[in-house]
């Protein structure tokens, strides 16, 4: 059997790699490379025995998960990292936004001291509307006449007559 072996060209690559684009079959395929170094190292027996063990559905299976497990930590870390780098991006991008948007706002905010002069002015002109207010519906009541004449303590008279010359 081992003579067989040795004559038979070695097909475990074209058992686990499927076409050129198969990753999966490709890292397969160096999870059996590196068992096989291993093995090499290990053991005085040659390469044929673990060729034969190599050739069982069973260890194919076996590289096919050993190649998916390394496949989903690598995407695991890859993802991780990726994420943490997105992460920063964004928060250092919404810190930038927050900082420009508080310096806008900084911009149409009125000084202190502008406020206080809006204050005060509105209040002069409210109590101005409200004295006219007042005056108006205490002359209504009163007559205008008598309102003026109150108000500026004066007295209206009629015009005589104009005489003709």
């Amino acid at each position: 059997m081992e003579e067989i072996a040795n004559n038979s060209p070695n097909t475990i690559y074209s058992d686990l790699v499927s076409s050129e684009d198969d990753i999966l079959g490709i890292i397969a395929y160096s999870v059996y490379k590196r068992q096989k170094i291993s093995h090499l190292e290990s053991s005085k027996v040659g390469a044929t025995s673990l060729q034969e063990l190599a050739s069982t559905p069973e260890q194919q299976d076996f590289y096919r998960q050993q190649a998916i497990g390394l496949l989903d930590n690598f995407a695991k870390l890859y993802l991780e990292e990726d994420m943490q780098d997105r992460d920063i991006v964004f928060q250092d991008k919404i810190s930038e936004l927050e900082t420009s948007y508080t310096n806008k706002l900084r911009e149409f905010k009125p000084s202190f001291w502008s406020g206080v002069w809006q204050s005060v002015v509105g209040a002069f002109v409210f109590v101005l509307c409200m004295g006219v207010l007042v005056f108006t519906l205490w002359a209504w009541k009163q007559g205008i006449v008598s309102a003026v004449e109150v108000a500026f303590d004066v007295t209206i008279t009629k015009n005589p007559e104009p005489v003709l010359k």
